[in-house]
């Protein structure tokens, strides 16, 4: 947090002006171009209907934003007046009173210089002129000697890898193509008469038992003299006297404690930071820091070469998904979103979130969250799906980024990887033009990613690993890694892309999977924050608009008629194709995590969206939980019981496996229940058993199901709990055939609902009680007006069982049982069918 001896805050109304308005509107600072034009109903907002495809002209447009501020006689007479913008977007120049200040060309560097001689007493005048982004883009990539290829979607703007903006701003395959302008996060002018801090970034490093944070401090002088540097990190303080020529200057300093707390990743200990602050002259710089060991081990071993992060000297299993912008438009992005989202992901057993290649370095908050949860990040760099240009200005650009973000994001002990891009190196076999001349491409690609990223990080931040992209073999190796599943990080889209059935997923085993994922449909709350009832159908031209993979809503629909049978109406499609895509994550997650001795995590694609509608997510663009979230909060659990069927060829017994998982940190005592039932509901078979798991394994029991059920279609219901912490429990059930050759019966499903009130956040709302006197399968809960989300979803009932969810609401918003019952939706597998 910077604090200086005065400061301006020029976040506020500013103006805004542009060809297209006929007079200078509104514009909200923090913010963007395209948000202020929706407010102002210039023209209809993009995420409705096909509203987007009026917007793609707003990108070929100019505009203008600027202030008048006053300033005192005492700040104007100040030497030393910086103005702060945290992100400029993208293509702009700056001026104060008319004259040139600043000429910008990257969005992921921010904007710190002094503006001293361009201020006066009374009134001042800041103003931004933007360029459009895409004709700037457009006539570098004219101008490049050779085309430079990047991916095609539905709805793009050309050549974004021209442009250091956000890479998805230009349309992606589950986002609109909004090439907006703004400027973003804090607006300020720090003044100063003596002495300014430019730059002031931490390296937090542990030397056997002590604690050392390293200092780079930039500091300008404009006055010559004696200072005093102050430092501060938890309980210790130390001091020391400046003799500072006017000018710049450059200093190395230290600070450490000994024997400090060790942070650890959610769900392997606890999170202790300690403050650190610097002040000198007034200026002070504070923040929170935390030490831990991080390794990334990769050496070879009997099934290739591992990619296990080593955290305090312990082997994690990372457990999480990626993540993308919260929003499309930057104004509608906030804390709040992230913060809902983040807990999410904890809440859904994840300790580790891979901040994806083709959005944004998530502002200061995003990552100090992340801190304070235990979530570990993995970072890539801003460079996604595409070719990009190597030439000297492009690279110097690009070498200023990577320093910038890094100084800035260094000293965060969530972040545990930099890696220099996404699918970069598979895209140097995507295109004609680097099929043809691959070795101009590489040599550009080596340029940029090794000569540029990859030394940059090792120079600044020492203390962490390197990985040159994702997917990748490792450092000079650019193989195939879609397919390899013996070395380095793996992205596993044969089941999606390749259209391969679920059980793919149990043909490899990644030493690390970074990215996979199955799409579903939005559920039918969010379909209508876009679209009109009479457009509510999967082929209809809004919901198609919505859906940006070209093969997407056929995939979809594909997979429901190979497990099952069809949907009755779009209610129970939006259900099923939730359903189908809970159960792809689910076994791929289940077998490797069965695997853990040669996989190390696994994350799929993806937490979160930009924007409503069909996408890879498992949380809605408002914010819900998909039924995929409900499942990640069980299969990614520390305690876990999952089974499969292996096939077998005809005539032999198919072999079944039935897994016990602990990610516990501890040895633990659990009672395992399986129960076999026929799909008309009668008991066939029952095994009781108590097992001691080992700390961080997966083991296979032998109690398989009697010789008697090889030729039915029984349905395993697995129950694994911890005899020390009952709490800790686990459900899941196994189907021998796919849903569909199911006869499934019809199932009664009783509902109780009763009001829940109290004063504690979450005490009020609505409690439901479930039962059923049949088995029912894969029972969820839908309801069309949302404050929060149900406490469990996606379950199993059998016969005489009673199981309670609850949904909490604002007390001022809580309504009775009998209205709540009139928006409540309940699906199960049994009913869904025509």
């Amino acid at each position: 947090m910077p604090h200086s001896a005065a400061q301006i805050n020029l976040a506020g109304t500013w103006q805004l002006q542009g060809a297209p308005l006929p007079a200078p509107i509104d514009i909200e600072i923090p913010g963007d171009v395209y948000s202020a034009l929706i407010k102002a109903q210039i023209a209809p907002h993009p995420y409705w209907g096909r509203n987007e495809l009026a917007w793609l002209k707003f990108a070929k447009e100019c505009w203008t934003i600027r202030r008048s501020f006053e300033l005192s006689q005492e700040l104007a007479s100040n030497s030393l007046a910086y103005l702060s913008i945290y992100a400029i977007d993208t293509c702009a120049a700056l001026l104060i009173n008319g004259q040139p200040v600043h000429e910008n060309r990257s969005m992921f560097i921010p904007l710190l210089c002094n503006v001293a001689p361009y201020l006066r007493r009374g009134a001042n005048q800041l103003e931004v002129q933007f360029e459009s982004a895409e004709l700037y883009a457009a006539a570098r990539a004219a101008r490049h000697p050779y085309p430079v290829p990047t991916s095609q979607f539905p709805v793009q703007s050309s050549h974004r890898n021209f442009v250091r903006k956000v890479q998805c701003h230009a349309g992606w395959d589950w986002g609109p193509a909004l090439m907006t302008a703004g400027l973003y996060g804090q607006v300020v002018i720090d003044f100063n008469r003596a002495l300014a801090i430019e730059q002031c970034s931490a390296l937090p490093t542990l030397r056997g038992s002590q604690g050392e944070v390293q200092l780079m401090l930039q500091l300008f002088c404009q006055q010559p003299g004696s200072y005093s540097l102050q430092l501060r990190l938890g309980e210790r303080q130390q001091q020391r006297t400046l003799q500072l020529e006017a000018g710049r200057h450059t200093l190395q300093e230290s600070i450490s404690i000994d024997n400090p707390q060790l942070w650890w990743p959610a769900g392997y200990g606890s999170q202790p930071r300690y403050q650190l602050t610097c002040e000198i002259a007034g200026n002070l710089r504070s923040w929170p820091l935390a030490f831990r060991h991080l390794k990334l081990e990769s050496r070879e071993d009997r099934y290739g070469s591992l990619f296990q992060p080593i955290i305090n000297g312990m082997a994690i299993l990372s457990r999480g998904a990626n993540w993308i912008p919260t929003d499309a438009l930057p104004a509608a992005q906030s804390a709040a979103r992230s913060y809902h989202l983040l807990d999410s992901a904890v809440a859904a057993n994840m300790n580790m979130l891979r901040v994806w290649g083709g959005g944004q370095y998530e502002p200061n908050w995003f990552y100090e969250y992340c801190d304070s949860i235990g979530l570990m990040i993995w970072q890539d760099c801003m460079f996604s799906c595409s070719l990009y240009p190597a030439d000297s200005s492009f690279l110097s650009l690009v070498q200023q980024e990577v320093e910038c973000q890094l100084l800035r994001l260094r000293h965060h002990p969530s972040i545990v990887l930099w890696c220099g891009n996404n699918e970069n190196v598979g895209a140097l076999g995507w295109y004609e033009e680097s099929q043809r001349a691959r070795d101009r491409y590489i040599v550009d690609y080596d340029r940029l990613n090794e000569g540029v990223i990859g030394t940059t990080v090792r120079r600044v931040d020492p203390s962490r690993p390197f990985w040159p992209s994702s997917p990748c073999n490792g450092i000079d190796d650019y193989s195939d890694n879609w397919h390899d599943d013996s070395r380095g990080d793996m992205h596993y889209w044969s089941v999606w892309h390749e259209g391969k059935s679920f059980e793919a997923y149990r043909e490899v085993i990644p030493r690390f999977c970074s990215e996979f994922g199955f799409q579903s449909l939005p559920s039918l709350k969010s379909i209508a924050s876009y679209a009109d009832p009479h457009d509510w159908n999967p082929t209809s031209p809004v919901m198609e608009h919505h859906q940006r993979h070209p093969r997407g809503n056929s995939i979809i629909l594909e997979t429901i008629s190979r497990y099952f049978r069809f949907p009755k109406d779009l209610p129970n499609i939006i259900y099923l194709s939730q359903l189908q895509q809970a159960l792809a994550i689910q076994w791929a997650v289940e077998y490797w995590r069965a695997h853990r001795e040669r996989c190390a995590g696994m994350l799929y694609w993806q937490l979160n969206e930009v924007w409503p509608g069909a996408s890879w997510s498992s949380i809605e663009h408002n914010g819900d939980w998909k039924l995929l979230h409900y499942a990640a909060r069980r299969f990614y659990a520390p305690l876990h019981i999952a089974g499969y069927v292996e096939e077998a060829p005809r005539g032999a017994d198919r072999q079944q496996h039935i897994i016990l998982y602990s990610e516990l940190l501890e040895e633990t005592e659990c009672q395992v229940e399986l129960r076999w039932y026929s799909a008309a509901g009668r008991l066939l078979e029952k095994r009781d058993f108590s097992r001691r798991l080992q700390p961080r394994t997966a083991v296979e029991v032998e109690e398989l199901a009697p010789a008697q059920l090889r030729d039915l279609q029984p349905i395993l219901f697995m129950h694994l709990w911890s005899l020390q912490r009952p709490q800790l429990c686990a459900k899941n059930i196994l189907l021998y055939e796919a849903p569909k050759r199911y006869a499934l019966a019809k199932v009664n499903i009783e509902v109780a609902l009763a009001t829940m009130t109290g004063k504690a956040e979450g005490a009020s709302g609505i409690s439901i009680r479930l039962s059923a006197t049949q088995p029912a399968l894969y029972v969820a809960l839908a309801y069309q007006k949302s404050w929060s989300g149900f406490s469990d979803n996606l379950l199993h009932l059998l016969p005489g069982e009673e199981r309670q969810i609850n949904y909490p609401m604002p007390p001022e918003h809580l309504v009775t049982p009998e209205q709540f019952r009139s928006e409540l939706e309940i699906f199960d597998l049994a009913s869904s069918g025509l």
